[in-house]
């Protein structure tokens, strides 16, 4: 599971194209659509194709969630829904089935990027 926790991180979006890493460090970032993320708490989860940990167009932003404690939950459930999944070619394929069931989470609860 340790691989699988270090392609999940909880970031804050600040404004504009910033954020803050989990090592408090501000870094900017880029989205494929080009669109500023709104400012909140994200989970970013880097697929296994993802060649790098940059926040860049590899990145899968889950959020905007109201306050740490949801973000920290979502990451558990990501991480569980990753950590369960055997190979590395599963783990790819389901990033996107997971990010649908966040998303959706996310949307019930008001919440959906």
């Amino acid at each position: 599971m340790d691989d699988v926790y270090e392609n999940v991180e909880l970031v804050c979006v600040a404004s504009g194209f910033r954020l803050f890493d989990a090592d408090s460090y501000q870094r900017t970032y880029r989205r494929p659509d080009g669109v500023a993320l709104v400012p909140g708490m994200y989970v970013v989860h880097w697929p296994g194709n993802a060649t790098s940990r940059r926040f860049d167009e590899d990145a899968v932003f889950y959020g905007p969630f109201p306050d740490s404690v949801s973000a920290r939950a979502a990451m558990a459930e990501l991480l569980r829904q990753l950590g369960a999944l055997e190979s590395s070619t599963q783990k790819i394929a389901a990033s996107k089935r997971v990010g649908a069931r966040v998303d959706a989470a996310l949307t019930n609860a008001g919440g959906a990027a």
